[in-house]
């Protein structure tokens, strides 16, 4: 059926079983869209949801990757190493966090006002122990680490999806129950984050990640079908979907204001990952289509291969200079700038040697591709 690739230049042999993802150019393209977004937001350049669009596509498209690297890694060996996978996200997250945490902590202590740094040493046990989300939810002040709250929802997200998923395909129905399993979690999410609103009470809007799956359950469904190979539509058509897709993204980025505890402000959330489904499946099933080879453009994928270390460290920067009063184009330039130039010292200082490192110690050249494992940019 084909290869998929490991990383660019480097093949794995997948078994004849379903289609087979390979590294896809344009899936960093839309890496790239979904943290300028964020950092733009971040710096009120773009209107205030521009950053919650930017997470959402993130959780969108982190949901397909890695349900497609579960699904794939069935296909080749009838069996999920769940200690494996856990492992490789471990060592593809973990390295670069703790460096982005240690040396903002140690920046913050030196420069920092009492208020900063009693932020950055409340937000410490939070966020290395990938529960920023709920810190949010209780009002705790994380300071320049505020962000990580994303990265918090993904990764209990996938504590729980990875087993859930082993568990379904080894049942009688396959990939059926895992398609069953992301309905019916998106289902859940869905009423969670309406139901108050139905009955008169309080929104249930904000960082839970409970109300925060929505977006990554409908990744999860896309790579199943894509998976099934049930995406059946003509050429025209997938094109067309792309671009209706990312016009929209791009719509409610610049003019949505994404009221929050209203049922037209839930839908319009759930309408921003369902956009995001939409470029997906179009750039993978029509990868030579004009939206998919503007995504592929070198500036883009350059961009998207450092999303998640972009994201990491652009925070600070626009913090710091919000509670100095800088404009916001400053704060922009500022924040993309200085995070481009400390995500490329990461992928040559850590994330690299990190990822040779892994590959050193893999008993087995042939396994599931690491494209999903860049997903989690977020």
């Amino acid at each position: 059926m084909g290869r998929v690739t490991d990383t660019p230049g480097t093949d794995a042999v997948a078994a004849d079983v379903g289609p087979t993802l390979g590294y896809q150019p344009a899936l960093d393209g839309i890496r790239a869209f979904a943290v300028v977004a964020v950092i733009a937001s971040h710096s009120s350049l773009w209107p205030h949801p521009g950053g919650y669009i930017g997470v959402d596509v993130f959780f969108t498209l982190s949901g397909f990757l890695i349900t497609a690297i579960l699904l794939a890694e069935w296909s080749t060996d009838r069996r999920i190493r769940l200690g494996a996978f856990y492992r490789r996200r471990l060592l593809r997250l973990t390295p670069p966090l703790v460096a982005f945490v240690a040396v903002t902590a140690a920046w913050y202590e030196v420069v920092g006002s009492p208020a900063q740094r009693h932020a950055v040493t409340a937000g410490l046990p939070w966020i290395l122990t990938y529960v920023g989300n709920w810190a949010e939810v209780r009002h705790v002040d994380l300071g320049p680490f505020s962000h990580l709250w994303s990265l918090a929802v993904e990764e209990q997200f996938y504590l729980l999806w990875a087993p859930l998923v082993a568990v379904a395909l080894s049942s009688r129905w396959r990939e059926r129950a895992v398609s069953w399993a992301a309905v019916g979690g998106l289902a859940a999410c869905t009423v969670a984050r309406l139901y108050p609103l139905a009955s008169g009470g309080a929104p249930r809007g904000g960082y839970g990640t409970d109300v925060q799956c929505d977006g990554i359950f409908l990744g999860c469904a896309l790579a199943v079908a894509w998976h099934r190979d049930r995406l059946q539509m003509t050429p025209g058509r997938r094109r067309w979907l792309g671009v209706g897709g990312a016009l929209i993204l791009v719509d409610l980025g610049r003019h949505a204001t994404l009221p929050g505890g209203t049922l037209a402000g839930e839908a319009l959330v759930l309408a921003v990952a369902v956009a995001t489904l939409a470029v997906i499946a179009s750039v993978i099933l029509e990868p030579t289509a004009p939206l998919a080879r503007l995504l592929s453009c070198r500036p883009a994928t350059w961009i998207g291969r450092r999303s998640y270390a972009i994201y990491l460290w652009h925070f600070p920067f626009t913090w710091a200079l919000a509670t100095h009063g800088a404009p916001p184009a400053a704060r922009f330039l500022c924040g993309l700038g200085g995070s481009v130039l400390l995500a490329e010292l990461s992928m040559d200082l850590i994330e690299g040697r990190v990822a040779r490192w892994r590959r050193g110690l893999s008993a087995r050249p042939a396994r599931a591709p690491d494209e999903a494992e860049r997903a989690p940019a977020s």
